[in-house]
């Protein structure tokens, strides 16, 4: 069997990680070469792509650039659209001397479009690989071939109910969830120099997020839960990780609730593990969030995860046990749960362990390799 992969979208984000990651433990049930958008100087990203995936990889320019500023113009995703379309017969004709059995793509408005292509020209069953919730955000065309497809993987259970409810058939989708490694525990002397540089003490109790500061992750109700229990627990700090646009407004609103000293604002960092070892409790509050890798990455880091009882992260976290959840949108039911967990350091231990024993156990890498394999085989007319 041969897959053809599409990745014109983005670099290495963390759509492009979970496919390597289904490619990596794929047990040689199949043979895959992806298509990789890549054009001078970004190269970076297919090659972190090609050495875990360990895939063939053609690296063609369709044309489709990023833009640096968010959000692009009307001009910009009309040229990106006719650039990739004048690059279609190219790829077909390559796509059709490799002669795969299934064509496969993530939703992205893109890579979709390619995938489609090729998929009605070569005659190939074609799989949508769902990581975001579907709505008419994704655009019109994505939407359409959702129902069209011969199967949809998404990355939960939450994700594949919203994607019947808007038209999926129900036998055409199946969910392969996220997985992750356990990280290796981090060093005490590494902990002790994470902390030494951000100017926390070493015996702080510090609560930890880590993802793009962006509207819908949580980061004002994380900081104003945090102020609630600031006085009650003089000793606790909190660390922000990554960067986006709400960093100006978020820096801000610490600095208002005068808990500038106490509330740290990394920006983006590459040694996130690292980071995750210096935590003792994680907090990640989203809205609506399909599967988050964040919260894997806390739990296999054995920490205990606070998080709104909403989307995917419920799948995740089992209350009580490996964190604690609390209705959405509820300030106060975040801070009640800082405190459960400040208050009781040890039960906070405990329940990181049992939250990194449960990725262990049931989100291994190795098991969704064997379940997408098994999927293809079953998409094959």
């Amino acid at each position: 069997m041969r897959l053809l992969g599409v990745k014109i979208n983005f670099d290495y984000n963390s759509e492009t990680r979970v496919f390597a990651t289904l490619l990596h433990h794929r047990r040689g049930r199949y043979d895959a070469s992806v298509i990789y958008n890549c054009w001078e100087g970004s190269s970076q990203g297919v090659e972190r792509f090609e050495d875990f995936a360990e895939a063939e990889t053609w690296r063609i320019d369709t044309g489709w650039r990023p833009n640096p500023e968010g959000k692009r113009s009307l001009v910009g995703k009309a040229v990106s659209t006719a650039r990739i379309h004048a690059s279609l017969p190219k790829l077909l004709k390559r796509v059709a001397e490799f002669d795969p059995d299934v064509i496969y793509s993530c939703q992205q408005k893109y890579d979709c479009l390619v995938a489609s292509y090729l998929a009605e020209k070569l005659k190939r069953p074609q799989i949508i690989h769902l990581h975001y919730v579907p709505g008419p955000w994704l655009g019109q065309q994505a939407m359409e071939q959702l129902k069209k497809v011969e199967h949809v993987v998404t990355v939960s259970d939450f994700i594949r109910h919203l994607a019947i409810r808007h038209g999926v058939h129900r036998d055409h989708v199946s969910t392969v969830r996220n997985v992750m490694p356990i990280f290796p525990p981090v060093a005490e002397a590494k902990r002790l120099e994470i902390r030494a540089a951000l100017e926390i003490p070493a015996d702080a109790m510090v609560i930890g997020n880590v993802g793009r500061l962006t509207a819908g992750k949580g980061h004002a109700d994380t900081i104003n839960a945090f102020a609630k229990i600031s006085k009650a627990f003089p000793d606790a700090h909190l660390v922000i990780v990554g960067g986006g646009d709400l960093e100006t407004s978020l820096q801000a609103q610490a600095a208002a609730l005068k808990l500038k000293e106490r509330i740290h604002f990394t920006g983006v960092r590459s040694d996130v593990p690292e980071l995750l070892g210096s935590f003792d409790i994680f907090i990640h509050p989203t809205r609506m969030d399909p599967a988050p890798l964040a919260v894997l990455e806390a739990c296999s880091s054995g920490l205990p995860v606070l998080a709104y009882e909403e989307g995917g992260v419920c799948e995740f976290i089992e209350n009580g046990r490996t964190g604690l959840l609390t209705p959405p949108e509820s300030v106060d039911g975040l801070a009640r749960s800082m405190v459960a967990l400040l208050k009781a350091p040890e039960q906070a231990k405990l329940m990181g362990q049992a939250s990194r024993e449960r990725v262990a156990t049931r989100f291994r890498p190795e098991d969704v390799g064997i379940e997408f394999a098994d999927l293809l085989e079953r998409a094959l007319p």
